[in-house]
C-alpha cells in the first residue's frame, strides 16, 4: 500500500448447498481463514418437497413425494485489498 492512500477492504462471501451437515460444516471451516477476522456464518436447512414417479421407493415416503433436506450454507466477510 502507497503512503497516503486509504486501505481498500474487499466483502468476500462463498455459497453452497449440501445434503450432509457435517459436509456443510467442512465448508464452512475451509472457508474461515479466507474471509477475514470477523466473519459471518449461516447454515439454513431446507427441505423439499416434490413428487416424481420414477424414484426409488426407499427416497420416496410411502404418499408417493420425494423429500430431500438440504443445508444452504454461507460464509462472509472483509479483508483488505
Amino acid at each position: 500500500m502507497s503512503e497516503g492512500k486509504a486501505p481498500v477492504e474487499v466483502t468476500l462471501k462463498f455459497v453452497s448447498v449440501f445434503e450432509q451437515l457435517t459436509d456443510a460444516w467442512g465448508f464452512v471451516m475451509d472457508m474461515l481463514d479466507r474471509v477475514g477476522a470477523d466473519p459471518e456464518v449461516h447454515i439454513r436447512p431446507v427441505w423439499v418437497f416434490g413428487v416424481d414417479a420414477g424414484v426409488d421407493d426407499d427416497v420416496v415416503g410411502g404418499d408417493g413425494r420425494l423429500d430431500v433436506r438440504l443445508f444452504e450454507v454461507s460464509v462472509s466477510g472483509s479483508v483488505e485489498e
